[in-house]
């Protein structure tokens, strides 16, 4: 006969019983609603039918009267046995005639008398009424009310076969309970209405509150433990408290919120939904050594690689997580207290209060059984049942057991090569349950940093390693692709695609990532050269011609057709990539390059290194897309082996504030071109840190002056722009700016101009081809105003009148030392901000500071400069960097120029080069 037990559960949280609710007797009478004894349970011994029921009225009273008083005479014995046999029947019956119904509400009940059996203390007495059975037990466990709301009661049950009822209320799931025993098949499941006054009763399957995962068929060295060979005793306590300091210390997302911890050198267990609350000496796994805990530990990770979940066997990243986010994976040989499985999990306990572990049995299997079953298991502690069929409660798979490419769902049984999350892909599938979001409802999705195209590691001999993942992209499934590019000389390649990371090839097709993968080569046209996805493999490799060149390759994953195949769905994990590519010519380093200078006109440099790698000179040329970069040397001979430093240099000279983009094209003998991308920001001179000018009075800015050092310069001032940014006023007539060179000139920006018509964030530039400033001040280029005939002296420290309205009037002063501006506002009132200023100054005549030098002799050097084809050009000398003296003038053809000086004494000697006007 079938057992099934009633089943009761809730989402939501305590109901709290009012005082005058509560009940303190040691012995309590339950009453589920009237209405239950018809139309849910109708547990007396004889069961009515509706035809019944339509019978005469005084046959169907006597009837009853006839049967209760025939009870009332039975033995005690006699009676709990008919009791038992109507309660097993009646459920067994309802499952047996409508197997389809698991899920449909059948009838709700008071809350209320169910909650008043909290008050029952240890060992008290509970009957219930289930219709018109009563059903007695006793209670076993009553935790109190923690801070967090979580409380557990527990009643064994009379003559049900070790059945108990547990009433429960948990932090992260709510209220919820059980009468159930772990060894039926079907139950009843209740869950509370949104005000927890009354419950909705449902038919459902046992596995949907408790899963156990069925021991592998037909494999070497399993078995299933004959209930009869069962040791019901309680187990041995280990030899100490574990620690799991002799287990290594993995994780698979360090700083997740979410930790899923595997245990392998014992727990003390004190859950109080497993053993009804009674300790469990959990004794250490078989497989706790080094090597079987990392062949474990790698699949499981693989399995959740996908999710925001730290799998980890450090029991100090378990403790240090939220107990509401975590789950323990015990792997244990203890097994006799439970029925012989390979393990069992509560169905939505992850984070649960209560459970806080499930189950691996590791008395028979292997490590990747079991790493199956962990993955399982927790599966089921997020939400999961099994994948079956319409024949079978566990799919078994297909393709065999040994084939690489044969498969089955994590969520069904036995031993594959490819074990996957699924969504009832399967033919005959009983269970379309989208794994991937159940699973991402949980604990979320791992981070994606991954970059769109990524560069081929490569070392110098042309050996590729480079391991990579594919993770969940949209709509819960795999990301399309992962790209990588790489560059190589005429020759044979030889790619492989490996579903294992680097350094851990496997045997016998175990311990694989979840991957059927598919390599592609594309050249720089996007045309596909060479592919691989496999047949009867899951690994890829490819072998053959290429050109010298760039090309890019492609990672994806791929389907198996056909009934004993498998979809894309659910691959995601590691790889890696191994073989080697033909020997370059060439190499150069780096292939990207971007700089930044101040807007004062300096030079910088940066370096590129050119190794030479064929056999043959070959001649060098580097050219450039934009005056403001230059290489040197730009033209050379290269010899085989060699390595040459081409320093790339950039002038901010002439070029405005932002961003410049350039390309320098290296031609190394007769092999195609090289590009390389040159970004260059000019950055201001000038302060930013902000002048804020209050109004509630007359006063100086905050900051008075605002200043910043102008770099050593070669040159007189030949023209100064001032730029003053986001400048902000309520009434810029008030307002007065004042600037002041190093040398003290001093000229009037602002005095007194604009109007009363308010601005807001105004870019306005300052220099000698500026337009008159308006009456309505906005962004635009003027003139300086100088003074207007009314104030002559700002406050101090700004130096006093006279000022000057003539920009020019800084011409023929150095610009190197520091600049000053001072802002005053002489009205009270009226306010606002200026966000920054800047200055760019033109000297007299360009220096340009020699971008390469070379001591050839005592008395001969070599120099090279930045040149425009075309201008006439001075080289001069000095031995003190005072007196300077001509030493040649040249006319630029190209522009990069080098010419040999010669002077007559072999000292110390400084050399400039100047444009000629």
């Amino acid at each position: 006969m079938k057992r099934t037990y009633l089943a009761l559960h809730s989402i939501h949280k305590t109901t709290h019983i009012p005082d005058r609710m509560k009940i303190k007797p040691t012995h309590v009478t339950l009453l589920l609603a009237g209405s239950l004894s018809v139309s849910l349970f109708t547990l007396h011994s004889q069961i009515e039918s509706q035809d019944a029921a339509s019978k005469d009225s005084k046959d169907t009273k006597a009837s009853k009267v006839s049967d209760s008083a025939s009870a009332s005479f039975q033995s005690p014995e006699a009676r709990k046995a008919k009791a038992k046999e109507a309660l097993l029947s009646r459920l067994g019956q309802q499952a047996t005639k409508d197997p389809l119904n698991v899920g449909n509400t059948l009838e709700r009940i008071d809350s209320a008398p169910i909650l008043a059996l909290r008050s029952l203390p240890k060992a008290a007495k509970a009957e219930f009424k289930l219709g018109d059975l009563d059903v007695k037990g006793s209670v076993m466990l009553n935790t109190p009310e923690d801070e967090h709301g979580n409380w557990l009661f527990i009643v064994s049950l009379d003559d049900m076969d070790g059945a108990t009822l547990k009433l429960w209320n948990d932090e992260r799931y709510g209220m919820g309970g059980s009468i159930a025993n772990p060894q039926g098949s079907v139950a009843y499941q209740i869950q509370g209405t949104h005000d927890s006054l009354e419950y909705e009763v449902k038919n459902v399957a046992i596995t949907d509150l408790i899963c156990g995962t069925a021991p592998e068929i037909g494999l070497p060295g399993t078995h299933a433990v004959p209930a009869a060979e069962e040791d019901t005793s309680a187990p041995a306590a280990p030899d100490a408290e574990p620690t799991n300091s002799s287990t290594l210390s993995l994780q698979s997302l360090p700083g997740s919120q979410h930790t899923l911890y595997l245990d392998f050198d014992g727990e003390v267990v004190n859950a109080a939904w497993w053993n009804n609350g009674n300790t469990i000496n959990a004794s250490a796994s078989r497989f706790n050594n080094d090597h079987d805990i990392q062949q474990i530990w790698k699949t499981v990770k693989e399995d959740y690689l996908p999710f925001n979940i730290n799998v980890t066997t450090d029991r100090s990243v378990y403790d240090a997580t939220s107990s509401s986010n975590r789950m323990m994976v015990v792997f244990t040989d203890t097994y006799q207290w439970y029925k012989s499985v390979a393990g069992v999990a509560y169905r939505n306990s992850f984070g649960s209060s209560y459970a806080k572990v499930c189950w691996v049995f590791t008395h028979s299997g292997d490590p990747l059984h079991r790493a199956n079953t962990a993955s399982h298991e927790s599966g089921h502690t997020m939400g999961l049942q099994h994948d079956g069929s319409s024949s079978t409660s566990y799919y078994t798979g297909h393709a065999g057991t040994t084939a690489e490419t044969s498969w089955r769902p994590i969520m069904g049984t036995q031993t594959r090569a490819m074990v996957t999350w699924d969504n009832g892909s399967y033919a005959n599938a009983n269970n379309t349950e989208d794994d991937l979001a159940k699973i991402a409802s949980v604990v979320g999705l791992r981070p994606n940093n991954a970059s769109s195209i990524a560069a081929l590691t490569v070392d110098s001999d042309m050996n590729i390693a480079t391991e990579g993942s594919i993770l969940m992209g949209s709509n819960n499934r795999p990301e399309t692709s992962d790209i990588y590019s790489f560059s190589c000389g005429a020759g044979t390649v030889n790619i492989n695609l490996h579903n294992y990371p680097l350094g851990t090839e496997p045997s016998n097709n175990k311990f694989r990532s979840d991957l059927d993968l598919k390599l592609e080569v594309l050249d720089s046209s996007g045309n596909v050269v060479l592919s691989d996805m496999g047949v009867d493999k899951r690994d890829a490799s490819v072998s053959g011609q290429l050109a010298e060149g760039s090309y890019k390759l492609r990672v994806t994953t791929t389907e198996v057709s056909g009934s004993l195949g498998y979809p894309t769905y659910g691959q995601m994990g590691e790889y890696s990539i191994t073989g080697n590519l033909p020997t370059e010519p060439f190499t150069l380093s780096p292939m990207q390059l971007a700089n930044e200078v101040s807007f004062e006109g300096s030079a910088t440099s940066q370096n590129i290194t050119l190794t030479h790698k064929d056999s043959s000179n070959m001649a060098v040329n580097v050219t450039s897309s934009a005056a403001w970069v230059s290489a040197t040397p730009d033209s050379f001979t290269s010899t085989s082996g060699s390595t040459t430093n081409i320093t790339v240099n950039y002038d901010a000279a002439g070029l405005s504030v932002g961003t410049h983009n350039a390309t320098l094209t290296v031609t190394v003998g007769s092999n195609a071109p090289v590009s390389i991308p040159v970004s260059f920001e000019v950055t201001p001179l000038g302060n930013y840190d902000g002048i804020l000018i209050s109004g509630g009075k007359a006063t100086t800015a905050d900051v008075y002056p605002s200043s910043f050092d102008m770099p050593a310069a070669t040159g007189a001032i030949k023209s100064v722009s001032v730029l003053l940014d986001g400048v902000s006023h309520t009434n810029p007539k008030d307002l007065q700016v004042l600037l002041v060179s190093p040398s003290g000139k001093k000229v009037m920006l602002l005095d007194g101009n604009g109007g009363s018509t308010a601005i807001s964030n105004a870019k306005m530039t300052f220099n000698a081809q500026g337009q008159t400033l308006p009456g309505t001040l906005s962004n635009g280029t003027y003139l300086p105003s100088g003074p207007d005939g009314g104030t002559t002296n700002l406050p101090s420290p700004a130096p006093a009148g006279t000022y000057s309205g003539d920009i020019t009037s800084f011409n023929g002063d150095s610009p190197s030392g520091n600049w000053q501006l001072y802002v005053n506002d002489i009205a009270a009132k009226n306010g606002g901000s200026i966000d920054g200023w800047a200055i760019t100054v033109e000297t007299e005549y360009e220096t340009l500071i020699a971008t390469s030098y070379t001591q050839i002799d005592g008395s001969t050097s070599s120099i090279s400069f930045r040149s425009t084809p075309g201008l006439s050009y001075t080289i001069e000398s000095s031995l003190d960097m005072s007196n300077w003296n001509s030493e040649t003038q040249l006319t630029a053809t190209k522009n990069q120029t080098t010419v040999t000086v010669s002077t007559s004494e072999s000292t110390r000697r400084f050399f400039r080069v100047r444009e000629n006007s």
